[in-house]
Parts: C-alpha cells; sequence; structure tokens
C-alpha cells in the first residue's frame, strides 16, 4: 500500500470512529432526556397527588373544631332551666321488644320509645349525611343510647358546635338532623326520656352533658 493510500486509509478509520463516536453522544443524551423527562412527569405527578391529598382535593377548606362554652353547672334540673328546655315523657304498655317492619306513628316528637325496627341505628355523627330511619333510631334507645338531634336548616356554627360536643364524649352518642319536624331546635332523647330546647343558645351544651350523663345506658337492653 503506499503512502497516499495509508493516508487516505487512516483517515477513513479516523472518520468512521468520530461518526461512531458522535452517534454514541448523542443516543446517551436522549437517553438522559427521556430519563430525566419521565422523572419530571413524576415529580410533577407526585406533586399534584400530593396537593390534592393534603389539601382536600382542592375543595372546600376543613372547618376548624368549633369551641364550646365553659362548663357553669352539671346539674340537670339547673341546666335545663338555664338552657329554657322542656322535658317529655311517654310510657308504652307494651314493655320492650316490640319489632316492626312498618312505620310507626309516634305520640311524641321526637320519639323516645315505642315500637321499633329489629335493626338499630349504629353509634355515629351523622350530620351532614343521612339520617337514619327513625324506627331505628328508636330501636337504639332501647340500648342505652343517647341522641342529640337539630332541626333542619340550623345554623352550620350551631351544628359545629353539636359536632364538637359529641367529639368530647362519643360513647353510645347519636349525632343527626332531626327527619320528625320536631317543634325544637335541639333536642336530646334516651328511651322514655327527651329534653327539648325550642333555641339554641350557649347554655344548651350544659343541658345536654347532664341530660347524657344522667340517663345513657339506663335503658331496659345493654347492648355494648
Amino acid at each position: 500500500m503506499s503512502s497516499r493510500a495509508g493516508h487516505k486509509e487512516a483517515a477513513r478509520r479516523k472518520r468512521e470512529e468520530a461518526e461512531a463516536a458522535a452517534e454514541l453522544a448523542a443516543s446517551r443524551r436522549k437517553r438522559l432526556q427521556l430519563a430525566f423527562g419521565g422523572l419530571g412527569v413524576v415529580v410533577v405527578i407526585g406533586g399534584i397527588v400530593a396537593a390534592v391529598v393534603l389539601g382536600g382535593g382542592g375543595g372546600e377548606e376543613a372547618r376548624p373544631k368549633a369551641s364550646l362554652p365553659a362548663v357553669e353547672t352539671t346539674d340537670l334540673q339547673a341546666a335545663a332551666k338555664l338552657a329554657g328546655a322542656t322535658f317529655t315523657t311517654y310510657a308504652y304498655d307494651y314493655g320492650t321488644g316490640n319489632h316492626v317492619t312498618t312505620p310507626v306513628k309516634y305520640p311524641q316528637n321526637p320519639p323516645t320509645n315505642g315500637p321499633h325496627h329489629p335493626e338499630w341505628a349504629s353509634d355515629a355523627n351523622y350530620a351532614g349525611t343521612t339520617t337514619p330511619p327513625t324506627e331505628r333510631l328508636v330501636h337504639a334507645l332501647e340500648h342505652g343510647r343517647i341522641e342529640i338531634q337539630y332541626r333542619p336548616g340550623l345554623p352550620q356554627a350551631q351544628i359545629d358546635r353539636l359536632v364538637a360536643l359529641y367529639d368530647e364524649d362519643p360513647y353510645h352518642v347519636l349525632l343527626f338532623e332531626n327527619k320528625t319536624d320536631m317543634p325544637a331546635d335541639v333536642a336530646v332523647t334516651a328511651w322514655s326520656h327527651g329534653m327539648l330546647m325550642k333555641s339554641a343558645t350557649p347554655a344548651m351544651f350544659d343541658a345536654i352533658r347532664a341530660f347524657r350523663d344522667q340517663y345513657r345506658d339506663t335503658a331496659p337492653e345493654k347492648v355494648a
């Protein structure tokens, strides 16, 4: 091979090596771009998910927990008087365990005892959700439950305070919107006993507490 031919061959190999190196570098850059691009998508998606989880899905922000008035009295009669509350009682002559699967027309409003559905309503805060059927609520009373209920349309600030009261001591307690058109802003019931507050006032919280503590788990059938 002549010197001229040798130079040409060497130049060709050098050019081919340079082209191969350029292709390799380009391929490496492309892989890095794809990798970091995918990572960017993951980061963006992760940020969106975090914002939804931490921010409540972009909807209405959670309301802060409502504060309650300081306790003034634990005596039921005194607390009821301060709250302007009235008591109701009604005694059925059949005793307990009268199970029916048809609607019941109760003589007192809200009802405190009487015929009721075989299944009882579970202990819970039902504020802002569906109120269980009245007949199941009455059955829950038969098992010693205390039921705090408020009229439809009660201002949200008052409902928030009732939720705070429920959270204070939820054991064997139900909170819900009344569905019997009761003649009161707020009522609290136990088996055979009721207390109605025509107007929601700060004094009602002591009255509800005292009623709850006096009548909880005093019904004929005790169920955990």
